[in-house]
């Protein structure tokens, strides 16, 4: 398989955008927090490809928007 440079390129961009923001630092209740044979499977699938259709991320990103709305 020949790619370009490019190509690789923005294939290594669109992987690291995959990354859950939470993993460096994850929330108690965070898939990849307490790693079990149990949540492998959901920590691979949403912590490093879609974070975005997590049930923990999204409740995260409400929480931090109630929060930032109760203070203003």
């Amino acid at each position: 398989m020949n790619e370009t440079k490019d190509q690789d390129n923005h294939r290594n961009e669109d992987s690291s955008k995959k990354l859950c923001p939470f993993v460096a630092n994850p929330r108690d209740d965070c898939y990849c927090f307490d790693m079990k044979s149990s949540k492998v499977r959901q920590a691979v699938h949403y912590c490093l490809r879609n974070f975005e259709e997590c049930k923990i991320y999204r409740r995260a990103l409400k929480e931090d928007h109630d929060v930032q709305n109760s203070r203003n």
